[in-house]
């Protein structure tokens, strides 16, 4: 029985690591910065789904141009394409509350979104989370529209930044867990046969 945990603690161990490499290989080509434009700085591309965006513009005309769901009169928006190969599980925008000029901003809902969080701090950065709908997930190559109303969008170039998240694959965190398991019950059992053994 000592030998069979052994072996199953280096098999999962063996399994574990080459998955993690696996999954590292995957995101090899997926390290390039995210960027925006060039020409277009109202469309930015997710290489990277655990990175920042900036650089990017909000613009009017982004809203025909690149809008799913049709925006309101007035916006200023932003198109994401998710170029990462992911599924984009949140999204957090900064920006300098001195940019808003006393607006009271709303975190609105999409079909993909829900704003779960419009911190506001005078004379500080205010932030504005948005998590994913599990339901109509941001995955490899959907695009996400963002939409500002009421705000002159040229002071957001390079004065706020785009957060975006990623969840890890279901599949790595099971053969991570299974070989934590298999590591706990293989010590568990060396330490109960160590025991056994001094009484």
């Amino acid at each position: 029985m000592k030998h069979l945990l052994r072996i199953l603690f280096v098999l999962a161990l063996f399994c574990g690591v080459t998955r993690h490499a696996h999954a590292n290989d995957f995101h090899m080509g997926a390290t390039d910065p995210n960027q925006c434009g060039p020409g277009d700085f109202s469309g930015c591309s997710i290489i990277n789904a655990n990175d920042t965006v900036t650089g990017f513009v909000f613009d009017m005309a982004a809203c025909s141009n690149h809008a799913i769901d049709p925006a309101p009169a007035g916006s200023s928006c932003i198109a994401l394409f998710n170029d990462s190969g992911e599924t984009i599980t949140s999204i957090t925008l900064t920006i300098p509350d001195s940019v808003l000029d006393g607006l009271n901003p709303v975190c609105d809902t999409t079909p993909t979104f829900v704003g779960t969080t419009c911190s506001v701090v005078p004379g500080g950065i205010d932030t504005f989370v948005f998590t994913g709908i599990p339901g109509n997930p941001f995955g490899p190559d959907d695009t996400e529209d963002f939409y500002l109303l009421g705000i002159d969008p040229t002071i957001f170039d390079n004065n706020a930044t785009i957060a975006v998240a990623s969840t890890p694959e279901p599949d790595s965190l099971l053969l991570l867990s299974t070989g934590v398991m298999m590591a706990g019950l293989y010590l568990a059992k060396r330490r109960n046969l160590f025991a056994f053994g001094t009484k």
